[in-house]
């Protein structure tokens, strides 16, 4: 992935895990910013957090990556093997395809940052619903937390498997092209 879509994918996940962290520190007697320009200073704070709930979330998904890959491996009729050589091809003749898709990896893995937020979320508040001065019960919460990571799961394997298939039916397309130039090149 490229730099800037590695620092934006980081910031997100960093920034939406807020939702748990400032209520955490607020609930332990930590300070937190109350200006602009003292919240700024907390930006390379939010990309390594961002990195952690993203190394998570590749801990916690990585069973369900390599079904939803191998599944979609099949279904093309490749091998792992086949893959790893059509790839670099990808990269070579196609740069906007392989651009595009890393772009479509982005966003899983957004949902992914999302997905183990939600889950800490809905830790930190169920356990602290009353210090936080939050009416709900801690079941209610859990309930919501629950089904909110439900969707998030759900949302992530979809976009998983979306930019998965497109990665690999774009380096198919590709080996097509390039056989298909070279048939035309040979000498009948």
């Amino acid at each position: 992935m490229q730099t800037p879509g590695m620092f934006i994918e980081y910031l997100i996940n960093g920034s939406v895990a807020l939702m748990w962290a400032l209520p955490l520190l607020r609930s332990i007697g930590v300070p937190t910013p109350q200006d602009t320009a003292t919240a700024a200073l907390a930006v390379p704070g939010l990309y390594v957090v961002g990195m952690m709930m993203d190394f998570l979330g590749w801990i916690i998904s990585l069973g369900y990556k390599k079904r939803v890959r191998k599944r979609i491996v099949e279904e093309l009729g490749l091998t792992w093997e086949t893959r790893y050589t059509l790839q670099p091809k990808l990269f070579i003749y196609a740069p906007d395809l392989a651009k595009s898709s890393e772009m479509r990896g982005s966003r899983d893995r957004i949902a992914r940052g999302t997905f183990v937020n939600v889950l800490i979320t809905t830790v930190v508040f169920s356990m602290l619903s009353p210090k936080l001065g939050v009416s709900l019960s801690p079941l209610l919460i859990i309930l919501i937390g629950v089904s909110l990571s439900i969707l998030c799961g759900m949302m992530w394997l979809r976009f998983q498997r979306l930019a998965y298939s497109y990665e690999l039916r774009s380096m198919l397309a590709v080996q097509e092209k390039i056989s298909s130039d070279l048939a035309k090149k040979e000498p009948t």
